[in-house]
């Protein structure tokens, strides 16, 4: 097949310009032209204007598209906080690093969580990784806050306190961030492809404004931490919320740009739905087109397999080089760095299993 896919960032972990991406090449007898789509992360060096390894490549290989990963964006978009709500994130931080910091003070509080009756014994460390660690991290003081607030009293009673001050903040985060939580998972996986990807983030996006609006009518059907406190929750808190998630739509619109843009043809997505004269299809396609439409192999194919597996297939491939030149880098272009990270975590993991050698 003549395609090749590169996640840079799996390249450039140990070589940093371009020049040594077309060793690599070179040394596998790859030309570069065969490079049809880029993911990157957010270093300077992968994506600056100028002198970014994506702009470099584009002079090399001016087709090639170029895609920021859609798991970072999402995680500087879930970053965008005000004062107030990243105080409350703060305090959380700090009150969860108190009691597990050590461990005597961690056996304590399980056991207090124990006498509770308490689903769960110990608070969960936030990380600032790619794909969320939030949702789950902030979850877990909820659940816990009442255990929580009797422990701190004793000791450290002027985080205690703040910890009070801000659980409104705290109860409305922990759902937001599920939220986010829900969309990271939904965006891993290998078979990921960009157009599942626009479907999901643009669809986020949507939500968000959904939750905005219910919010401005005092409905917390989609803040069910948020609803157990709701009568306590004043005007003034109420409208930050709503001003942070109008906030996170104006951000997701910038971010998401590219992808809100992104055309797909009609034909590409329902193949043997549309009809040769309204097919958004150029005219020296339309006689493969026609002939791919009434192939009965492809058609089975097709509901078979579905859409990704449909145009990626060699068989098909073969018959229709010309329509699969075009659908193809839809399907098999990175939409983040979901694949590379986890190869690094696995061969991490063998690492430090097998040990030194």
């Amino acid at each position: 097949m003549n395609f090749c896919l590169v996640n840079i960032s799996q390249l450039m972990q140990k070589v940093r310009h371009l020049k040594c991406v077309q060793q690599y090449f070179e040394k596998h007898n790859i030309p570069l032209s065969n490079i049809t789509a880029v993911a990157t992360d957010g270093a300077p060096a992968m994506v600056g204007r100028y002198r970014g390894f994506a702009s470099l490549l584009k002079k090399k290989v001016p087709a090639v598209r170029t895609v920021h990963c859609v798991l970072q964006k999402q995680h500087l978009v879930a970053k965008k906080l005000s004062g107030g709500l990243h105080d409350a994130l703060k305090v959380c931080m700090r009150a969860t690093n108190k009691i597990k910091a050590h461990p005597f003070d961690s056996r304590l509080f399980a056991l207090l969580c124990e006498k509770n009756g308490d689903i769960y014994k110990q608070l969960l460390l936030h990380t600032e990784v790619r794909w969320l660690s939030g949702g789950h991290s902030l979850h877990r003081p909820v659940d816990l806050y009442d255990s929580t607030v009797q422990f701190l009293v004793d000791v450290d009673s002027s985080l205690c306190e703040e910890l009070k001050n801000c659980k409104h903040s705290l109860f409305y985060l922990a759902d937001l961030y599920s939220k986010f939580n829900e969309t990271q998972k939904r965006l891993q996986g290998k078979n990921v492809t960009i157009i599942q990807a626009r479907t999901i983030l643009l669809g986020f996006q949507g939500k968000l404004s959904l939750f905005r609006v219910a919010l401005s009518r005092k409905d917390f059907q989609y803040f069910s931490n948020l609803q157990q406190i709701s009568e306590s929750i004043s005007d003034g808190e109420l409208e930050s919320y709503i001003t942070h998630l109008e906030n996170l739509i104006e951000d997701f619109k910038v971010r998401f740009d590219d992808l809100e843009k992104m055309k797909v043809p009609e034909w590409i997505l329902t193949p043997f739905d549309v009809e040769i004269g309204n097919a958004d299809i150029d005219s020296h396609l339309e006689v493969e087109f026609i002939d791919m439409t009434v192939d009965l192999e492809a058609r089975a194919l097709f509901r078979s397999k579905g859409l990704r597996e449909f145009w990626i297939n060699e068989n098909n491939v073969a018959k229709y080089p010309q329509l699969s030149a075009i659908a193809e880098p839809f399907f098999l272009a990175f939409p983040s760095s979901y694949m590379v990270e986890a190869g690094f975590s696995h061969a991490m993991y063998f690492g430090q299993k097998r040990g030194p050698d």
